[in-house]
Parts: C-alpha cells; structure tokens; sequence
C-alpha cells in the first residue's frame, strides 16, 4: 500500500522520502521473509524463529496477510504443541471452535482467531464464531482443551 502511495505524482518531497523510509523499515522489522538464497521451507522459517524468540504474534500477522498458509499452520503446530499435520486438519474441517480452541492453545488473542477462521480456514462470515465482548475467548479453557481432545489420534 506505501508503495502504490509512494508511486503518485503529487507528493511533496518531504512525505515521499517519509514513505521510502518505512517502506525500508517495515521491510527490515519483517521478520517471516525467508534468508534470500536459502530457499527455506515454512517448517524450517518457524522453528528458526521460534529457536530466536522471534516467532510473534506479529509474525504470524504478518504471514496471515501475506497469505502464507503454510507458514501459519507450521507456527500455530508449533506455538500449540500439536503436530503440524493435526493443525492443517484443524483447519481444513473450517469449524470456528476448533479455531479458537487452537489459537487459545498456541496463545494466540480471540481477535486474532477470528482472523484465522476468516482468512486460514475460510470460514465464512455467518459461520465465524466471534470473540466474547470483541476481546475474550468465548468458550471456558476445559470447553476449548475438550474440543482439542477430538483431533488427538
């Protein structure tokens, strides 16, 4: 978006090189961008930055908008505990609860689970189970650790 901004005309030098420096900032503080050359894998970005406590919920954000899926599967497995393979077939059933149950688990907001159920599981709208109060998880911790139960093996 900065840089379709950036690309007009008719900005004034001062906001055009305000817009160049955040471009380069935001670029800089990215931190789910893979290391250029290494072709690394979603599993591997994650467990490097988890290994460098750099696995936050901000990066996840990041890699949701970016539309990386695989790379917010592997970071919710991982922050979860679970395997990655039970975390896509959470995801792939596109049922809101066990959404929220698994962000909760990987310690994830309720906001930001709504925003897995829209974008990661593809739920659609009318279907999204909202956070209580537009804050809270809306489900107990032995509701939700219940819920997670039924993706065990």
């Amino acid at each position: 978006l900065l840089g379709l901004l950036r690309g007009r005309g008719d900005l004034d030098a001062a906001t055009a090189t305000d817009i160049d420096r955040t471009i380069d900032r935001r670029k800089d503080e990215s931190p789910v961008q893979p290391v250029p050359g290494h072709g690394e894998s979603a599993a591997r970005r994650v467990r490097r930055l988890h290994k460098a406590k750099a696995l936050t919920d901000n990066a996840l954000a990041v890699a949701l908008e970016n539309g990386d899926r695989t790379f917010v599967i592997e970071a919710l497995a991982l922050r979860a505990g679970v395997p990655a393979a039970r975390a896509r077939r959470m995801v792939s059933v596109k049922n809101g609860k066990t959404m929220m149950a698994l962000a909760w688990k990987a310690g994830l907001s309720a906001r930001f689970a709504m925003d897995l159920q829209r974008t990661l599981a593809q739920i659609p709208p009318r279907a999204i189970v909202n956070a209580r109060d537009g804050l809270d998880f809306p489900f107990t911790p032995a509701e939700m650790t219940q819920h997670l139960a039924l993706f065990e093996d």
